[in-house]
């Protein structure tokens, strides 16, 4: 999937840092924390509770990260591994120009954060949260809402995005 948006397929370090910079774009994404914050109209927002939630959680994700990598490079340091460093500094210049383009698909790129995001935490959303948050993220109204987003559960199957069980409609009756 990173290699239709960065051009070629991303060496585990370049992944690593990749993400790391999905997360910072995230985390930059501050919600108003501030109590007196209430979510907007739309039947599909999360609660005060859940925005927070999330954007702690992306937070701790950010912290892991960022120890990573410094160990990464640390350890370079001690070893006297020119090589190393060398590779992660090309791998910052790659993403330097890959990472600061709009994607081609932005619903995909949003899916596909999302699902690095439930994998980094074990964590799943309804696919009414996923579509919050994609129209949140791309400003593209999610239409489909009354057939249970169809095109989005496809995408998500079709991305290996994990969606959470949502409460169904009525049950059928029998006979």
């Amino acid at each position: 999937m990173l290699a239709a948006e960065c051009g070629r397929a991303l060496s585990p370090l370049e992944q690593s840092i990749y993400y790391y910079y999905v997360t910072l774009d995230v985390v930059g994404m501050k919600p108003d924390l501030n109590p007196k914050f209430k979510p907007g109209p739309h039947p599909l927002a999360p609660s005060v509770q859940q925005v927070r939630e999330a954007h702690f959680k992306w937070i701790e994700r950010k912290n892991i990260e960022e120890a990573e990598l410094c160990a990464m490079f640390l350890e370079a340091i001690q070893q006297r591994d020119g090589h190393k460093i060398l590779k992660i500094a090309e791998a910052v210049w790659f993403l330097k120009d890959t990472f600061g383009n709009k994607p081609v698909d932005p619903e995909r790129a949003v899916l596909l954060s999302l699902k690095q995001f439930f994998e980094s935490t074990g964590e799943r959303w309804t696919i009414q949260l996923i579509a919050y948050s994609v129209q949140e993220s791309t400003g593209n109204k999610i239409e489909d809402h009354k057939d249970g987003f169809s095109a989005l559960r496809r995408k998500c199957k079709e991305l290996g995005v994990p969606i959470a069980k949502s409460r169904r409609g009525r049950r059928k009756k029998a006979g």
